[in-house]
């Protein structure tokens, strides 16, 4: 198994394709990982030797955390930038979505089916066993017998642990700069003008008035709309609905008023502001 990683690692470090503006990134967890294994004693099994074990059970759970746990986990984000060209929001979001739903899987499972699990390799649900263990605390006084690249605990870890929470903060990072792409967009008159034409279209306002029209579902369904605009334009589409709304929200805030538009679209975007989006903003 980490001969394979290696190669798979070294085939990242030769890949032309990259871009350069990821390769700083990338490169920075491919040293960690290279790093971790050559300085954490792994032998060509990809195990640690036991010798090298503290005599406390927490020790040497948190021996493989820092170890084998962590040279997986920066495996994992290296194999995802190489699997998906870089930091692509959709493909974050679906690697989410799957490792929740492993967990939503792993926590109908059986505590105690899981610690007497330990040991044992001929059954089912190893992985989600282990992630189990690890979340109720198993190892802080049951003491881990080996560790290794890919055992069922340092996979838990890594994979259900650190690359989860990493994801997330990944998404977090990316979406401000979905407020910031929408913000530039409404900058446009050309992208303006399309967003009115497509909500006067939906009798969501009177273009000609500068109104909101009675919409049925009230506030919520011009929101509605309006987010479904932006869907259309392909601006917006690749977040969440409440995601969405902040980011909207951030808009209107930071950029669709009187105050921070500039000549020659300002008296434009004002009335647009003050007729249609603060009411809107206010009811988000």
């Amino acid at each position: 198994m980490l001969d394979h990683v290696r190669e798979k690692i070294n085939a990242i470090l030769k890949d032309d394709d990259i871009k350069k503006e990821y390769y700083v990134q990338i490169h920075t967890y491919i040293q960690r990982f290279q790093d971790l294994l050559k300085n954490c004693g792994f032998d060509k099994d990809g195990c640690i030797p036991e010798d090298s074990f503290p005599s406390e059970a927490s020790q040497v759970f948190e021996l493989m955390c820092s170890t084998a746990g962590m040279a997986h986990f920066y495996y994992l984000v290296c194999d995802f930038f190489n699997e998906n060209a870089g930091w692509e929001i959709n493909a974050i979001k679906e690697k989410i979505k799957s490792i929740e739903a492993f967990i939503s899987y792993a926590e109908t499972l059986s505590t105690l089916d899981a610690n007497k699990a330990y040991g044992k390799k001929e059954q089912d649900n190893l992985i989600e066993f282990a992630y189990l263990r690890i979340k109720n605390g198993f190892y802080d006084k049951i003491y881990l017998n080996f560790i290794n690249f890919s055992s069922d605990e340092t996979v838990a870890y890594a994979t259900y642990f650190l690359f989860y929470e990493f994801l997330k903060e990944r998404v977090r990072k990316i979406e401000p700069s979905a407020a910031l792409n929408l913000k530039n967009c409404f900058k446009l008159p050309s992208k303006y003008y399309e967003v009115l034409t497509i909500l006067n279209r939906h009798n969501i306002i009177d273009q000609n008035e500068m109104n909101w029209l009675r919409a049925e579902g009230g506030r919520k369904a011009q929101l509605n709309t309006f987010i479904c605009t932006l869907d259309k334009l392909q601006l917006i589409n690749y977040l969440t609905y409440e995601q969405k709304a902040t980011v909207i929200k951030e808009t209107f805030n930071e950029v669709i008023s009187p105050r921070t538009l500039k000549e020659p679209l300002n008296k434009l975007y004002s009335d647009y502001y003050e007729k249609l989006l603060k009411p809107l903003k206010e009811n988000i």
